[in-house]
């Protein structure tokens, strides 16, 4: 008898490549690379990250084995950027309209600012999820309100600080509060403190075993304790 499980989602393990300028997006890469550069103060010159356009949430489906949110419209994995077309996929008119109208531009930038993260934290973790996550939306434009993309900012912060690692977003990023929030708790460190305790603090990460040791190494850094009472005064 064969222990042999069949697997719960049948995916396809080929695909196929072909590269492509589309010099818009070239643009909006370029324009990401340079923002993340100065943001973390390195220069990324050989190896750069590759990016890969997803014809359909079918292929993206198959790249992750296994069904995909909705709200999901790609991701960063070791050296490359995975992207949804959004031409050939199903979005809101809103979200399509902003995409082309950026030309990738944020979700981009997003991607980028993970790989850039790990490099200066020199870890493959990408732990405090509400740190990792906050960067990539202070640097994507998410903390920024304009006519075209209104933002919302919270009134108050009372859930980031839950999301260390990535155990409670398990089926519910869509509605996890850290993508709400943390983007403005590093808004909040930026303007107050000043970007070099932000790269401090995310360079003391590959020193940092466990929750408790990162809240030591913040205080550390910032003078105070790493609670949301000193984030809402």
């Amino acid at each position: 008898m064969s222990n042999t499980r069949n697997p719960v989602y049948s995916y396809s393990p080929i695909f196929t490549l072909s590269s492509i300028d589309v010099p818009k997006i070239r643009r909006a890469y370029e324009k990401a690379m340079d923002r993340s550069s100065k943001f973390f103060e390195i220069r990324w010159v050989l190896d750069r990250p590759k990016v890969y356009i997803m014809a359909n949430r079918e292929t993206m489906e198959d790249l992750r084995e296994g069904k995909v949110g909705d709200w999901v419209g790609g991701w960063s994995d070791e050296n490359a950027i995975y992207i949804l077309d959004v031409n050939k996929c199903k979005l809101t008119k809103k979200v399509k309209a902003r995409v082309l109208r950026e030309g990738y531009l944020s979700d981009l930038t997003h991607e980028i600012a993970h790989l850039f993260f790990l490099r200066v934290a020199k870890t493959h973790d990408a732990i405090p999820v509400w740190l990792w996550e906050g960067v990539a939306r202070y640097l994507d434009g998410h903390t920024k309100s304009s006519k075209n993309t209104p933002r919302f900012r919270p009134n108050k912060f009372k859930d980031f600080l839950e999301y260390y690692d990535k155990h409670k977003l398990s089926g519910k990023e869509n509605e996890a509060g850290v993508y709400g929030e943390s983007g403005f708790a590093v808004e909040f460190l930026v303007r107050n403190f000043g970007k070099k305790k932000l790269l401090l603090l995310i360079r003391a990460i590959k020193d940092t075993k466990d929750e408790v040791t990162f809240a030591k190494k913040f205080k550390k850094i910032y003078g105070f304790e790493l609670n949301y009472d000193n984030f809402n005064r």
